[in-house]
C-alpha cells in the first residue's frame, strides 16, 4: 500500500511545484485555503508513504521547512510573491491533518 502512496506524493509533489513557480495563479477557494489543503494533503501523503522510516513530526517540520523555502524562492521571482500568511496557512493545513488522523 505504501507504494500507492509514494506515487501518489511524488505527482502530487511535482504537480505543486510546477504551480507554485509558474506565472498560473490557480486557487480551490481563496489563496489560504489552497494552501492549507496542499500542505495538509502532501504531509498526509509523505507521512503515510515514509511512517515506517521517520516519525511524523519530522515529516510535518520537512512539509513546513519546504513551504518556508517555497515561500523564498517566490519572492525571489518577478511574478510571485511569498507571504508569511501563506506560511502560516501551510502550517494550519498540516497541523491539522496531524490533528485529525493518526499518523
Amino acid at each position: 500500500m505504501a507504494q500507492g502512496y509514494k506515487l501518489g506524493l511524488w505527482v502530487f509533489f511535482l504537480v505543486l511545484l510546477i504551480l507554485f513557480f509558474t506565472p498560473i495563479s490557480f486557487t480551490l477557494v481563496n489563496d489560504k485555503v489552497s494552501h492549507a489543503i496542499a500542505y495538509g494533503a502532501l504531509f498526509y501523503l509523505a507521512a503515510k508513504t515514509y511512517k515506517d522510516r521517520y516519525s511524523s513530526t519530522i515529516i510535518a517540520i520537512l512539509v513546513f521547512l519546504l513551504g518556508s523555502l517555497v515561500e523564498i524562492l517566490q519572492s525571489m521571482t518577478g511574478y510571485r510573491s511569498g507571504e508569511v500568511y501563506d506560511i502560516l496557512a501551510n502550517t494550519l493545513g498540516i497541523g491539522l491533518v496531524g490533528a485529525l488522523t493518526e499518523l
